[in-house]
């Protein structure tokens, strides 16, 4: 009953094999409203999928120098019956070691194509470490040890249905998946699931906007097909070697890993604006930069990741933001309140465009003095509450003055520090009177 009631509305949703956990009793609940969040699905095949995440080019260049590698050992893929999830994964991963050795066997590649730093980890008994999910199969860059959610770079998950929709039933289930490593991955422009339904591959890709799905191929022979698959099984292969020999940063990182290096560099002088490890880029701005500040985050729209920083031995915050193109971004919000003089809001110490278009988003950065602690984390009573109401009251009503709205107060977004109310967030704001050329919100943004 409670299971039916809350499918209810989401008919695309239904519940599979683990989806019940007495460790995570709101599981199925959380995946249902991923799902009636998710907007809905563009199928592309595998080459338009790649333009949307601008890859075309390299993998164009991929399939010019590595079209025909795998065609030798098409034969030595596994036939695969009617089995259980765990044998498709167990077979999964030794096709992955079979592409692996051939690429290593053909010295005329590249050597770009030849490795692939990802280790390929089976986690369907125990998950990696810092969540209760557990993918079926991870791709990692961590090659002995224990694996941390953090750590992860792809997924994988196997189920035993076929056909061209098959994703749709447990959708719910990857985007949970991919809400966890965006959770703990800031640097994520996107984040891809690899879905293996029996003996086919999809490639599901999860941006702001919504996600994608597109066929990467079969990779595993089915004994009806044992001869009439060869060439297809040989472009899947070469699709998923593709996808596991990008680079960070161009498989949905901004950087070249996962983590932030503890000293950036961020050249404001370029648009858009740069942000690298301060040991190897020595112009531009620099900061520390510590941890990664927990706080909500969904799976679409509008969302923003903070991080503990320093600039000039002063405490100060990164802000990266992801919003829609056709919102003001923040920094440009602030820049009119600081022209205008309206007191109580942060310090802004830099702040630019890092990606200017990533399917319908910006991403955003802004680095700025550290106010406080928000009002929604004070267990009691705040000291001076009047005076307080007063500045928040005195900001927003000059703001108003200065044609900004900010559109979003709440306890999270009001800060206390040292006896000082600051209202903070303004990256929902409203310009009341924008500027008749729009290309004046990015200028005043990357300044």
């Amino acid at each position: 009953t409670i299971a039916a009631a809350l499918v209810k509305g989401t008919p695309q949703f239904l519940p599979g094999k683990g989806e019940f956990d007495e460790h995570d009793p709101g599981r199925l609940e959380r995946r249902c409203k991923l799902v009636r969040a998710l907007k809905p699905v563009d199928s592309l095949n595998f080459s338009e999928l790649m333009q949307t995440l601008c890859l075309s080019t390299d993998y164009k260049d991929f399939t010019s120098e590595i079209d025909n590698t795998f065609t030798s050992i098409v034969d030595r893929v596994p036939v695969v019956g009617k089995v259980d999830e765990d044998v498709f994964v167990k077979h999964f991963l030794s096709v992955v070691e079979l592409i692996s050795a051939c690429a290593k066997d053909h010295n005329y590649l590249p050597e770009r194509y030849l490795t692939t730093p990802l280790v390929a980890v089976d986690t369907q008994s125990s998950g990696p470490s810092g969540t209760r999910l557990r993918p079926d199969v991870v791709f990692t860059t961590i090659e002995e040890g224990n694996v941390s959610i953090g750590d992860v770079r792809l997924l994988v998950e196997a189920k035993t249905d076929k056909g061209l929709d098959a994703h749709r039933t447990h959708i719910g289930q990857m985007a949970d998946y991919a809400l966890l490593l965006w959770k703990c991955q800031p640097t994520r422009t996107f984040v891809p699931v690899l879905f293996l339904h029996a003996h086919d591959l999809d490639l599901l890709v999860f941006t702001r906007r919504g996600y994608y799905v597109a066929p990467v191929g079969q990779v595993l022979h089915e004994r009806t097909s044992r001869y009439d698959m060869s060439d297809s099984i040989s472009k899947s292969l070469r699709r998923l070697w593709f996808l596991l020999t990008l680079p960070a940063n161009k498989f949905g990182f901004l950087f070249d890993s996962h983590e932030f290096p503890h000293d950036v560099s961020i050249d404001t002088r370029s648009v858009p604006a740069t942000i690298a490890d301060a040991s190897n880029s020595p112009s531009g701005l620099v900061f520390g930069i510590g941890e990664l500040i927990d706080r909500p985050l969904w799976i679409t729209g509008q969302c923003s990741y903070l991080l503990e920083a320093n600039y000039q031995e002063k405490g100060a915050v990164l802000k990266l933001s992801w919003s829609r193109t056709n919102r003001l971004p923040e920094g440009a919000v602030y820049r009119v309140l600081e022209e205008h003089g309206v007191p109580n809001i942060p310090k802004i110490f830099a702040s630019g465009i890092l990606i200017e278009n990533f399917d319908g988003y910006r991403l955003e950065f802004l680095v700025m003095r550290n106010c406080g602690t928000p009002i929604v984390k004070l267990n009691n009573a705040v000291d001076g509450v009047g005076s307080h109401i007063k500045h928040v009251a005195s900001t927003l009503t000059e703001a108003l003055a200065a044609g900004i709205l900010h559109r979003d107060i709440s306890a999270g977004n009001i800060t206390i520090d040292d006896g000082m109310a600051y209202v903070i967030d303004w990256g929902c704001a409203k310009l009341l009177n924008p500027p008749a050329d729009t290309s004046l919100r990015n200028e005043i943004a990357a300044k």
